[in-house]
Formats: structure tokens, sequence, C-alpha cells
């Protein structure tokens, strides 16, 4: 493969051109990786109820903007469909999470 894309990873343009052609920095993908690394192990961990609610906040409200980014822009129906369908599965873990994760008042 001459391109030096693989196949088994990628199905599209690389993440950086999908980024750009929204008209965000490259440089936000760094600050993404972090905030949803950090995110997932909030999520993952037992305890941490205010942590997890705040991560599934900062999941959602990024879904929802790279949703309607896409729909702006117009970068392509599955881009769209890609995004609303990770913000619908990220609501439904949210909404079905265990009641011992559920943040009290």
């Amino acid at each position: 493969m001459s391109s030096g894309r693989s196949i088994f990873f990628v199905a599209g343009d690389p993440v950086d051109v999908i980024v750009s052609s929204l008209g965000y920095p490259v440089y936000v993908l760094l600050l993404l990786g972090i905030l949803k690394i950090l995110g997932a192990i909030v999520i993952a961990l037992p305890g941490l109820p205010r942590l997890k609610e705040w991560a599934y906040a900062g999941t959602f409200f990024q879904l929802a903007l790279a949703a309607a980014s896409h729909a702006l822009v117009g970068t392509g129906l599955l881009d769209l469909v890609y995004a609303t369908v990770v913000l619908v599965v990220t609501l439904t873990s949210w909404a079905l999470r265990p009641r011992d994760r559920v943040l009290t008042a």
C-alpha cells in the first residue's frame, strides 16, 4: 500500500483531515484525546459518582457538537450518523448504569 494507511485500522480519511475539514485546528485532537482517555478511565473505575457524571456529560457534549459540526459543514451523512449513533450509545450507557453508580442528592 503506497499511501501508508492500513485498511485494517482506517476506513476513510485520517482524523486530522476530518478535523481540519470541520474548521478546527489539529491541536484540538491532543486535548480531546487526553480528555476522552481520562473520561473512559473514570467511567470504568468503581466509585467516583460525581466524576462519572462529568465524564458522561463531557462525552455527550463532545459527540453532540461533533454531530452538529458534521451537519453544519455538510461532510457527509455517514459522519453525521456515526456521531449520532455513538451519542445514543453514550446516553443509553448513562441511563442504564447500575444504581450504585448513580449520583444521589
